[in-house]
């Protein structure tokens, strides 16, 4: 999932530290002068208001409106990285992938360390194909931000699509010693140590997801995988059973993430939230790894299948 526009807000102001003794004046004030320069120079930037303008608009839900403002913000400020990027941003929320590459490359081209941009960049050559290259430009993402958690997982998460086990787990044990309670990165390392044939590990990786995050319905999930994969179907139904439960509170909390500062009518909203958790539990059914589960009615109960689907 990508970070949710509304987080990328511009802010323009000046600090006005208090000091406590006269006699730091001199030296605070010398400290500063940059970087009161550099707050004044952005207040200044013709760019700033159009910009504050698209992200009000794309709080707002009006997208296509928001993509104005923000092209009227790159053609008063060319150099303006973070119009370019938005650009990017907007362009690829409304499905104009290949808009959103150029404006992301542009947005590169004047500062070839940004790491947000690059990470998108990424994200749409993994999204057409291009595994290979977007795994590249991941590892420049880490070359400038190692701990970099979008940019681990989903350099790992790409390894394993090539069949690069090794890189796979490289990528994501780094990412469980940085972060090691984060729930994607636990669920993703285990994912890799079960596909390694590692399962007493996978088993205490999934283990912990589920003591960290009983919420959710990944580690459950991994915990089925690793019961089938030992022999014991009857622990694997009831993993399962337990992670196909947690998905519609599951789904909720994804849809408000989506929205962030944006409000939806409860009808709409719980239509959103049904059709994500229809869709995942669909998927949860016919997941292959699932395979030996599939007859069992139980479990068809569970993933909303009736005996006759």
């Amino acid at each position: 999932m990508t970070q949710a526009l509304a987080e990328r807000r511009a802010t323009c102001y000046l600090p006005a530290p208090h000091f406590e003794r006269e006699k730091q004046k001199d030296t605070t004030m010398n400290r500063l002068a940059p970087l009161l320069v550099a707050a004044l120079a952005a207040c200044q930037d013709p760019a700033a208001p159009l910009l504050a303008r698209g992200n009000v608009l794309v709080n707002s839900g009006r997208a296509a409106e928001a993509l104005e403002a923000y092209h009227a913000a790159a053609q008063a400020n060319p150099k303006s990285g973070i119009a370019l990027e938005r650009i990017g941003d907007v362009s690829s929320d409304l499905g104009r992938r290949d808009e959103a590459k150029v404006a992301y490359a542009e947005a590169l081209s004047l500062d070839a360390k940004n790491v947000s941009a690059r990470a998108s960049y990424a994200r749409l050559l993994a999204q057409g194909g291009n595994v290979a290259g977007a795994r590249d430009e991941l590892s420049k993402v880490l070359e400038v931000a190692p701990t970099n958690l979008y940019a681990r997982l989903s350099r790992g998460q790409l390894a394993m699509k090539a069949g690069d086990l090794k890189a796979a787990l490289a990528d994501f044990e780094f990412a469980a010693h940085e972060k090691g309670d984060d729930a994607t990165t636990l669920y993703e390392l285990g994912i890799a140590l079960l596909a390694d044939a590692q399962q007493e590990a996978a088993e205490r990786t999934f283990n912990r997801l589920v003591d960290l995050h009983p919420e959710s319905p990944a580690g459950w999930y991994g915990r089925a995988r690793v019961k089938l994969a030992q022999g014991d179907r009857a622990a694997a139904l009831a993993a399962a059973r337990e992670s196909a439960s947690r998905v519609p509170e599951d789904a909720r909390r994804a849809v408000l993430a989506d929205l962030g500062t944006r409000e939806l009518p409860d009808a709409d909203l719980a239509a959103r939230v049904k059709a994500l958790a229809d869709k995942s539990l669909a998927e949860l059914a016919k997941d292959p790894s699932l395979a030996m589960l599939s007859s069992d009615p139980a479990f068809r109960q569970a993933v909303g299948l009736t005996p006759g689907r």
